[in-house]
């Protein structure tokens, strides 16, 4: 998660682990404007299976129902809310050739 002199690295339950000045590689960025939104993104974040983990940038949540990825191509999946994430990404992973630039997966 951004802060405001660097980023935080985080557990599963958000508490920060540790600060450091730069955001480390092969970890998604969290963005949450709400409490129930940074849990939504954490829930969405630790259920995105393995071999999708490196296409995700930055996982975003405003509320517990809006939970959106923004993939290192540039695209965006609506993945609504953090329940059937590895189905979600299931249907992500085959739209994702299409070259769309937003993508809707949030009923797969």
């Amino acid at each position: 998660m951004a802060t405001g002199d660097g980023f935080a690295v985080v557990d599963i339950a958000g508490s920060s682990i540790r600060a450091v000045p730069k955001r480390p590689a092969g970890l998604p960025l969290l963005q949450a404007t709400t409490e129930e939104g940074r849990t939504a993104a954490l829930t969405a974040t630790q259920r995105i299976p393995e071999d999708m983990a490196a296409a995700v940038d930055v996982v975003m949540a405003t509320g517990p129902n809006d939970v959106t990825v923004r993939l290192a191509s540039g695209a965006e999946a609506v993945l609504g809310d953090a329940t059937q994430i590895p189905e979600k990404f299931a249907v992500l992973k085959k739209l994702i050739p299409t070259g769309a630039e937003k993508i809707d997966v949030s009923v797969p």
